[in-house]
């Protein structure tokens, strides 16, 4: 089964992406990154981040919860001292954006233009700290905001990461669409908190952390399934894959691309016998181009 597609002006090799901060920057694993239609990058900020205090992370049967806090170096480090180091990559290269307001986001995206990068996702789950800490893409306003002005600064092509929580991600997936957005990835981790018994506290060092892992599948698969009902631009499905049969569930409800996290920090090399078996499945049964499968299921949610 041929799994190359091109989606908005960019050839894909096939449909698996590495999520956000799964390979750090790209400059480890170079070998497994170049089997796939892509990596998106650790989310870069306007300025340096030093993250959340320790522990940032705390595992549970059936997934992880994760208090990184957005640590990175800044946009300058990145543009002067990592992307040199990706020019030699053999896929496409994303970066995630988030920031705490929507002139540090217009900002980032002004820095990074004249490099080689093929999109940027927008993280609209970003703390939004002077609207009173709540995320960037639950206020439909702001989410309108950034997809116009960042549509005004560059030509390439713009993924919007929605929350998944605590807002209508039907309204903002609308929303993202009218204002511009090429792509959108549904759907992000959901808000979680743990408690230490022994010293009477929160265990993680964020206080509050994003779960993510198999779980949140069944809830992305439900608005993967919805959402692209209503919307005409290319959805990108993310959250809770294991193996090949996971990616078929998301091409089959309709994701032309799907996003895969929490199982590369298990497995690093997982990835690639995914994409082998994804193969393997459509030469069995005599399929010969992914398009085939893509929004299959005709879902009435």
């Amino acid at each position: 089964m041929n799994l190359n597609q091109k989606i908005k002006g960019i050839n894909f090799k096939n449909p698996v992406l590495l999520a956000s901060g799964t390979y750090g920057f790209g400059l480890k694993f170079k070998e497994v990154i170049n089997l796939t239609g892509g990596i998106i990058t650790k989310t870069i900020t306007f300025k340096p981040m030093i993250g959340n205090p320790p522990p940032r992370i705390y595992e549970f049967e059936g997934g992880i919860i994760n208090s990184i806090g957005l640590e990175n170096p800044g946009v300058k480090y990145f543009k002067n001292k990592i992307l040199p180091n990706l020019k030699n990559l053999n896929t496409n290269l994303i970066v995630s954006i988030g920031g705490n307001s929507v002139k540090e986001i217009i900002d980032l995206i002004k820095t990074l233009e004249d490099e080689i990068i093929s999109a940027y996702e927008i993280n609209l789950s970003c703390p939004n700290v002077k609207e009173g800490g709540i995320n960037l893409g639950q206020n439909p306003l702001i989410v309108e905001k950034i997809l116009k002005e960042a549509k005004k600064i560059t030509k390439k092509p713009i993924i919007a990461k929605i929350p998944s929580v605590f807002c209508n991600p039907i309204e903002i997936a609308k929303i993202t669409e009218n204002n511009g957005a090429d792509f959108i990835t549904i759907t992000n981790t959901i808000p979680g908190l743990v408690i230490n018994i022994e010293r009477e506290k929160p265990f993680l060092g964020g206080i509050s952390g994003g779960i993510s892992g198999p779980f949140l599948k069944y809830y992305s698969l439900y608005l993967v399934a919805k959402i692209r009902k209503i919307i005409k631009i290319p959805v990108i499905g993310c959250g809770g894959i294991r193996d090949y049969k996971d990616v078929l569930e998301y091409l089959f409800c309709g994701a032309m691309l799907v996003e895969i996290g929490t199982l590369n920090l298990v497995n690093p090399f997982i990835v690639a016998k995914i994409i082998k078996d994804l193969k393997e499945w459509g030469k069995e049964r005599r399929i010969k181009n992914i398009k085939k499968i893509i929004g299959k299921i005709e879902i009435e949610i």
